[in-house]
């Protein structure tokens, strides 16, 4: 993570990587905590502001992040999300499976050139 003034800070599995808003004061000192960002065993991570609640996106049904991962709200499965990538199309679909409520699902896809990936 590279942090101005700081330079570049290494975080390992389970270390916490706190995020400052950086405005500072007249003094020049650190600003707000906005975030602490954590790598996760399952290779993803979970982020917690302050106030909560926490989020994390966690591996998927098949134990890794390939195919889907899922995401947790305060430590519960919240969503599940796919992506396709068709790059002969020029076509990314994405697939949001609401899995503490239903209504929360839907897909989405998006064209891009697929020359230059730009978004149409």
């Amino acid at each position: 993570m590279d942090v101005t003034g700081l330079g570049r800070l290494k975080h390992y599995v389970g270390d916490p990587a706190r995020i400052y808003d950086f405005t500072g004061d007249a003094n020049g000192g650190r600003g707000d905590l906005v975030a602490t960002m954590t790598i996760r065993e399952d290779g993803g991570i979970d982020i917690a502001p302050p106030d909560g609640p926490a989020y994390s996106i966690a591996a998927g049904r098949d134990g890794s992040l390939v195919e889907e991962v899922t995401v947790l709200r305060d430590a519960e499965p919240w969503l599940r999300v796919t992506t396709e990538d068709h790059y002969r199309l020029g076509l990314t679909t994405v697939r949001v499976r609401g899995l503490s409520d239903p209504r929360e699902s839907y897909l989405k896809a998006l064209r891009y050139d697929p020359l230059t990936g730009v978004l149409l």
